[in-house]
């Protein structure tokens, strides 16, 4: 494998595009890199979401193959149309091998979406864009991992500028959209639950300027409760486990129809107040073999939940509400050492869990208010698209910093000359000092020579000793001169650089 180079933001890439690929869901969003307009000016505008499939701005996180090659992604891989040769959900794992089977798919799905992008949006043509992506906050600290992690993006033909924490870029997100310099003065906290995983990122501002950042996660994402619905209604048939034994690329739809239409359906309808889901799947499998088609023919499934059935399930079969909990208090209790949390940023697509923001207020003591100007728990719009709109934000920010260092670095040496005192400050004040020392040096001759003491060569010396001394304590007029110049020359040199 060819090691391939991160791209370096130049000012022929005109806009910065976040992907968030997720282990169950992946968004994208762009923003203009804004070249020219000075980072103090630069309006703190939203990342625009990019459309990825028909007026729906997240796709499901799954890949097949047909029997022809054919790759489908998103939720086109559920058409029954023709026989697949594969079927991958929650291929998404922290890399290990970049040639491992789950690596390449993922830079299968990686390409897929990519290009998929590139065709939607016109706008977006090789060389006028930089892409960022996100990886999970645990990966903070595994630097092989995120160099491979890289290295697939870039073997997917992804122009990558760099990676991005997902808890940076939802609260970069968040805190554009609102003003949360009053809680990050006190501290607060991105929950970040999604299919895989429950990540918390603590943030706190510090008295010098610096963010305290503690981040953990735990493997608590939402994709078990899909698990356990299939459990619960499909796995009790014994004609679908002779079926999935036989065809797991069945099952693993089945599974994603689990998730799609029961789990996100369920909580979807409970938040519009509908108090029932229920789904009748007639399973077919598709073959080239008639004879086996037939025998898997008009296998019928039937799911159905009404309004509280699943929270019930999924609290006696996996004690999933008591356990997100126990990890919040942990977190909070151990990780933090009981520091106090007084705000929270809800991200992720499984946050939509109604469930989800009770757990919080519960575990960190913090009200739930109906006014949302006065809420300390709140999320997006939608949470699936936080990650992905934060990315964006931050690459724009990145590449723009990017363009700041370079040419800091070339003018380092100008603005070093310009603050060094011991050349350019004191050549400048030489002419100031010298005069006034010849003007100490003269009205101490004249007090020598009109003293009605007799006095004697060494009384001169230590007048003029004394009136020098006098002329350089702070406040004296050697000391302001010297000041004023440095003053000067250290306002020249910030002005400098906020026009860079």
């Amino acid at each position: 494998m060819e090691v391939k180079h991160l791209v370096v933001p130049t000012k022929e890439h005109k806009y910065a595009i976040g992907i968030d690929f997720g282990h169950g869901e992946t968004s994208a969003a762009y923003c203009e890199i804004g070249w020219g307009i000075p980072i103090s000016q630069f309006p703190k505008r939203e990342a625009t979401d990019i459309e990825l499939r028909g007026n729906e701005y997240t796709i499901i996180s799954a890949i097949s193959e047909d029997v022809e090659g054919n790759i489908r992604t998103g939720r086109d891989v559920l058409d029954d149309d023709v026989p697949l040769s594969d079927f991958q959900i929650g291929f998404k794992k922290e890399p290990e091998d970049i040639n491992g089977r789950n690596e390449k798919l993922m830079m299968q799905f990686m390409s897929g979406v990519y290009k998929n992008i590139c065709e939607k949006q016109g706008k977006f043509c090789s060389g006028n864009h930089v892409v960022y992506i996100a990886y999970p906050s645990g990966w903070e600290n595994k630097k092989e991992t995120k160099w491979l992690y890289s290295q697939m993006a870039l073997q997917a033909g992804i122009p990558l500028g760099g990676l991005i924490p997902e808890s940076r870029a939802a609260f970069i997100h968040i805190n554009n959209a609102n003003d949360l310099r009053n809680y990050m003065n006190k501290g607060l906290v991105v929950v970040d639950l999604g299919s895989s995983t429950l990540d918390l990122t603590y943030m706190r501002l510090e008295i010098d300027g610096k963010i305290t950042r503690i981040d953990d996660g735990r493997p608590l994402g939402a994709s078990v409760i899909e698990e356990c619905i299939m459990e619960d209604k499909v796995l009790s048939n014994s004609e679908a486990c002779r079926l999935f034994e036989e065809y797991p690329i069945d099952k693993n739809k089945m599974l994603l129809n689990c998730r799609v239409d029961i789990k996100e359906g369920y909580y979807k309808k409970m938040a519009s107040g509908n108090n029932l889901v229920n789904h009748t799947y007639i399973i077919n499998h598709l073959d080239n073999d008639p004879q086996v088609q037939d025998e898997f023919e008009n296998l019928k499934i039937k799911i159905r939940y009404e309004k509280g059935e699943l929270e019930e399930l999924i609290s006696r079969k996996l004690s999933y509400q008591n356990r997100l909990k126990e990890f919040m208090i942990d977190f909070q209790q151990r990780t933090l050492n009981g520091v106090p949390i007084y705000y929270a940023f809800l991200t992720g697509g499984a946050t939509r869990m109604g469930f989800v923001k009770d757990i919080v207020s519960e575990a960190w003591h913090l009200p739930i208010y109906e006014d949302k100007n006065e809420e300390v728990i709140s999320q997006d719009d939608n949470p699936s698209l936080s990650v992905s709109r934060g990315i964006a934000e931050a690459g724009r920010a990145d590449a723009r910093s990017n363009e700041m260092i370079s040419a800091l670095y070339k003018e380092k040496q100008s603005i070093l000359n310009r603050l060094n005192i011991t050349d350019d400050i004191l050549n400048s004040v030489s002419t100031d000092i010298t005069s006034e020392i010849m003007k100490v040096c003269r009205d101490a001759i004249y007090w020598f020579k009109n003293s009605n003491y007799d006095l004697s060569f060494n009384d001169l010396i230590n007048e003029l000793r004394s009136r020098l001394s006098r002329k350089v304590n702070i406040g004296g007029r050697l000391s302001n001169i010297a000041n004023d110049k440095i003053r000067n020359e250290i306002s020249n040199a910030e002005k400098r650089i906020q026009d860079i």
